[in-house]
């Protein structure tokens, strides 16, 4: 009789270890199971500490011209990169604060203070009409009308133009140049350097539109006093004004996110906000729901809307979204669960993980554990989520878990209980969280760095087995990749220093480290029966040994301990069976 196992994946706690199938795990921690063979994880790696000494909900990895800039703040606020192709001024979107802001490598100051550091999002009409046209020759019938808008300048760029002000007329124009006074100074924290002035002129179809006249600087305009000349023939007259309820999005916007197409979208209560395709400053559309919006994700360019009720799907045209409610019952627990990604849409419901896609939804982790196992361990509430490596990652309460979409396993991590604010950075995809350390410093650290030397200790426990009768096992192999290990601790031992490789302390600053140099090619091996612990042994070649012959057991699993990867595991009641077909 023999056990012989060379395909490792992950848990199913769903399922009774003894009917699971053969390669599934009862306990697979810190595993990267990828490749079908049981490997660690890579260790976490402390990037920096944060100056911030609350608890941190939000991470962000600036990435702009020069350095790059970490942002991290105690309020749950939600980035996006500027949608405009070419972007000159690496804009980034940000909500969850006073009001929705804006990013730019325009506005730094040095060093990159992110308090003040921003300017508001969205350019506001004026408050008031030009209250004075004056130095014309009147007493004709011609009509003429003006109006006026905000522009925001980044350096020298005209950026951004706001909608207009109420109209100024004039029904008995005849001739001459008209001297425009009474514009109302523009509002402060928004960047807004420039004013563009448009009048009426008749269409060849008759049509009054306004077409623009010309424009101003306000930098250093005293606008009691100021003037401007509109000296502008009608064949003269510039472009049309475009601009029209291109109004500013709420001050309470939350959950923005940047759906295909070019638009970006939020929310406030019960209603989603979407700004003009490549136009995020003008947010003149708005549709309603029922019930309260926990969160937005998007697959392509449709809006997946979450509740406290239900999902929606919005799709279309940004000035025409069609809304769709999906039936059924399907209430997010989290906001911070929400992650949109090549699968769809991922979030947290009272139940389990639902994925969202064009098709419906499904309820995702049905496979992996029950609502009850779910519950009471992975508290829905408060999971905060990445999609990384084709895998959803879990942070919550208790830990974290991983269930990899590409070949349906599911292991979990021994991060930081209290493991915050997980990001992925879009320009090198990988995973960053912050964790306060016993001494309250917050630190960022990379998730499983793919340039870390050493790795997590992982645990893996087999399926239980259910043997014939009552039986005992005589003879363990456990074969080992060592290729890697073997050039690592070569070099550990030829640095002659403790704790130190190649001048450098190992294991500085990462989570699971001990501070020591580590050598390799270990590996714990343990042998359960009938819940008993009846061998240990650790595990230095490939050579088979032998068990204790006093036990017998009906029920057995065994566990695997270490760092070294695993290529095969087989137990067998005679050496001879090790090595059968």
């Amino acid at each position: 009789m023999r056990i012989k196992q060379n395909v490792f994946s992950g848990e199913r706690p769903r399922v009774a270890s003894p009917i699971s199938r053969e390669y599934e795990a009862q306990i697979a921690e810190n595993c990267d199971l990828s490749r079908g063979h049981l490997r660690a994880l890579k260790n976490n790696a402390r990037i920096e500490n944060l100056t911030e000494t609350g608890d941190v909900q939000s991470l962000y990895l600036w990435k702009k011209s020069g350095d790059d800039e970490w942002i991290a703040h105690t309020s749950a606020l939600d980035f996006c990169r500027s949608p405009l192709a070419g972007e000159a001024h690496d804009r980034v979107y940000y909500a969850g604060l006073d009001e929705p802001r804006v990013l730019s490598t325009s506005n730094l100051s040095v060093p990159f203070d992110f308090s003040t550091d921003y300017y508001k999002l969205g350019v506001p009409a004026p408050t008031a009409a030009i209250d004075s046209l004056t130095g014309y020759s009147g007493g004709g019938s011609g009509y003429r009308a003006y109006i006026y808008t905000y522009v925001v300048k980044l350096g020298t760029t005209d950026a951004e133009e706001g909608s207009n002000s109420t109209i100024a007329e004039i029904s008995d124009y005849t001739s001459g140049d008209v001297t425009l006074g009474g514009f109302t100074a523009p509002p402060t924290g928004r960047s807004i350097g420039k004013i563009r002035i448009y009048r009426t002129a008749s269409s060849s179809s008759g049509v009054a539109e306004f077409l623009f006249v010309g424009e101003f600087d306000t930098a250093g305009v005293d606008f009691s006093s100021y003037t401007f000349t509109d000296n502008v023939s009608d064949a003269d007259l510039g472009e049309a004004f475009a601009c029209e309820n291109w109004s500013v999005p709420p001050t309470t916007l939350s959950g923005l996110i940047a759906p295909d197409g070019g638009s970006l979208a939020g929310f406030v209560g019960n209603r989603v906000y979407v700004s003009e395709p490549y136009l995020p400053h003008a947010w003149p559309y708005s549709y309603p729901v029922d019930g309260t919006i926990i969160g937005l994700g998007h697959i392509g360019n449709t809006i997946v809307v979450l509740t406290d009720e239900s999902i929606y799907l919005m799709s279309g045209q940004a000035d025409a979204l069609s809304t769709q409610k999906i039936p059924g019952r399907y209430p997010c627990s989290s906001k911070a669960s929400i992650v949109s990604c090549e699968n769809g849409v991922f979030f947290a419901s009272p139940e389990g993980i639902v994925l969202v896609t064009l098709d419906g939804p499904t309820l995702y982790s049905y496979e992996y554990f029950t609502q009850q196992q779910y519950s009471d361990n992975y508290s829905p509430s408060a999971i905060r989520a990445a999609f990384y490596n084709g895998q959803y990652i879990a942070f919550h309460n208790n830990g974290a878990f991983a269930i990899n979409t590409r070949d349906q396993s599911m292991v979990r991590l021994s991060a930081p209980l209290d493991a915050a604010a997980p990001h992925i950075s879009l320009s090198d995809s990988r995973l960053y969280f912050v964790y306060k350390d016993v001494e309250g410093v917050n630190a960022i650290y990379e998730f499983a760095d793919d340039d870390a030397e050493d790795y997590m200790q992982y645990r893996y426990r087999s399926k239980e087995y259910i043997l014939p009768g009552m039986s005992n096992f005589s003879a363990v192999r456990v074969i080992r990749d060592v290729s890697e290990f073997q050039a690592i601790n070569t070099e550990a031992f030829e640095s002659g220093a403790d704790g130190v490789v190649n001048g450098e302390e190992v294991n500085a600053g990462v989570i699971n480290g001990d501070g020591t140099a580590r050598t390799y090619l270990g590996v714990m091996f343990r042998l359960y029966g009938d819940g008993i612990l009846l061998h240990e042994q650790e595990i230095t070649d490939d050579q088979p040994f032998r068990l204790p012959a006093d036990n017998l057991y009906r029920r057995c699993y065994y566990e695997l301990s270490g760092d070294t990867p695993i290529d095969e595991v087989a137990i067998a009641t005679s050496m001879e069976e090790l090595d059968a077909a």
